[in-house]
């Protein structure tokens, strides 16, 4: 079983943007890494390429496509907010 593995949502904006990121995708499944996200990351990255300030860079194709090809490569698991031994100062 390989290491599983989270990329930030700003790694994975960087992929999009770069051609070249093919290859850091490729390294990861040649060494048997596997994704892991979960819905918060994925509205997250969601959001992000939505911004005004992508809106030259990500069609409304764009961003269905880039949110496909994420879906495709993450394995998706459930996460929850609750942290009972976190105390807040």
């Amino acid at each position: 079983m390989g290491k599983r593995i989270i990329l930030d949502s700003n790694i994975w904006i960087s992929i999009f943007l770069r051609k070249n990121s093919l290859q850091f995708l490729e390294f990861i499944s040649d060494n048997e890494f596997i994704l892991i996200a979960d819905d918060n990351l994925r509205n997250e990255l969601l959001n992000v390429i939505s911004r005004k300030k992508f809106k030259d860079v990500f069609s409304a194709e764009n961003i269905v496509d880039a949110m496909s090809y994420f879906d495709s490569l993450s394995n998706f698991i459930t996460t929850k907010k609750n942290f009972p031994d976190v105390r807040m100062l």
